[in-house]
């Protein structure tokens, strides 16, 4: 790991203004910015050191042991903590470290908070897919969230983009090709300056002269990857020394009464703010369950199973979307087929149930049930609720197997949380009842045909 021969020096530590952060001069030391996960070659992990005119480029690895609070400036390629993961259920954006984004996130704020600018080099990004669950699996994509940053993806790159802030002309013009437009809520607090923009969309933006997200190539070798993030971060150094009304540290010493209070207050609602989009994130988890197919789905559906009513429900040892309802001794109570599928319930959907029940041993009466996706790549809504077949349901009923599409379940477990129904009205359905359990506004009936 590199060490830094100025570490002692305190990076950030004036805290006095509106910009906590000096560009550099004659008098001051070159600003140490930290590159951090960025693009490389194989399995390259090494630590490095680029100096330029006025600023030191260190680069290190994702998992490094190094904090963003150290650093005058951090650069990061949006998707640096992601990876495209295929599997049985469709392309999956995974997180490469979960535990390193959630200290990254972290960071993020703390440097946000300081004053440190945070540089977003966006290439052209993997798509999400529409039943992607929480938590987002890259820092550019939370931050963007927190901060209502929308970033939808062009129908074609645009390489001739044109800085509309002078000290990213240079850099736009190597660099610049956007590959998805930029929208910040008209209500954010921050200033919102637009670095490029094409066809009046944005490209390009900083807000609050601090976070700065710029459009990029995608980079084909190393070499290109050091020359984007060096004209990047000497872009925003030039851009931060013209508009700075950096104050000396000692102004800081004096605080007005209510500033106190008001930046109390701003902490409070961060916080609220976060724990709040938090538990927004989780019902669109849950809501996954409409789309999902596979392992997956599985996932989500023993989520709910826990959250709204207080069932546990356990795997089998070979079978993925086998699952098994145990009581308080650990007795196997009923059994579970959880699936995907592109249309509505059929026969050998019923049938895998009681086979299911035959390769443990247990007799037909046995409680046993099918959780399924129907029609998980419905367009729409309407297009998806729709009844499974009466003699689909006449069947379930003469094997003893109950019918349950995720969509009743979901709406199941709203009338739990409004508290018009409860886990245990739910156990005693999947435990005594058979054919197809419906859920329609606040009734819950079970059809037999």
């Amino acid at each position: 790991m590199f060490t830094r021969k100025d570490e002692k020096r305190p990076l950030a530590a004036n805290t006095g203004g509106a910009l906590p952060w000096l560009p550099p001069d004659a008098n001051t030391k070159p600003l140490e910015f930290l590159a951090y996960a960025i693009p490389r070659a194989g399995q390259d992990a090494r630590s490095y050191k680029h100096s330029v005119d006025g600023f030191n480029v260190h680069g290190e690895p994702l998992g490094a042991n190094v904090s963003f609070l150290n650093y005058d400036g951090i650069a990061i390629f949006a998707g640096a903590f992601e990876r495209m993961d295929p599997s049985d259920a469709g392309d999956y954006v995974r997180c490469l470290s979960d535990a390193d984004l959630d200290r990254r996130e972290r960071e993020f704020f703390s440097a946000f908070d300081k004053g440190i600018p945070i540089i977003f080099l966006l290439p052209a990004s993997h798509p999400l897919s529409p039943y992607q669950t929480r938590p987002l699996p890259d820092i550019f994509r939370r931050i963007a969230q927190i901060f209502g940053i929308g970033h939808s993806p062009l129908r074609e790159p645009h390489p001739r983009l044109v800085s509309e802030v002078p000290e990213f002309k240079e850099y736009i013009q190597r660099h610049g090709t956007g590959y998805a437009e930029l929208s910040v809520p008209e209500t954010t607090p921050y200033k919102l300056t637009p670095i490029c923009k094409q066809d009046g969309h944005h490209l390009g933006l900083a807000l609050a002269d601090k976070l700065f997200i710029l459009p990029c190539t995608q980079p084909a070798n190393e070499l290109q990857v050091r020359d984007m993030v060096c004209e990047a971060v000497a872009a925003v150094i030039a851009y931060r020394k013209r508009v700075s009304r950096e104050l000396p540290a000692w102004v800081g010493e004096f605080s007005f009464s209510q500033e106190a209070k008001l930046i109390g207050d701003a902490d409070g609602l961060r916080r609220k703010l976060e724990s709040l989009e938090t538990k927004i994130a989780a019902y669109k988890n849950f809501k996954a369950v409409l789309c999902l197919q596979s392992d997956p789905l599985v996932e989500v559906v023993v989520e709910i199973f826990d959250k709204f009513f207080g069932l546990s429900l356990v795997g089998e040892d070979d079978k993925i979307e086998d699952k098994r309802l145990l009581d308080a001794e650990g007795k196997c109570i009923a059994l579970f087929e959880i699936k995907g599928i592109k249309g509505n319930f059929d026969r050998p959907m019923v049938n895998q149930v009681d086979d299911h029940r035959e390769r443990r041993g247990l007799l037909p009466t046995f409680p046993g049930i099918a959780i399924v996706n129907t029609f998980r790549s419905a367009g729409s809504l309407e297009e998806k609720d729709q009844p499974p077949n009466s003699e689909i349901i006449i069947k379930a009923v003469q094997d003893n197997v109950l019918l349950i599409r995720t969509l009743d379940l979901l709406r199941l477990a709203d009338l739990t949380e409004r508290g018009i129904k409860t886990g245990e009205d739910f156990k005693d359905i999947l435990l005594r009842k058979t054919g197809w359990m419906k859920v329609e506004g606040d009734a819950v009936t079970v059809v037999k045909k």
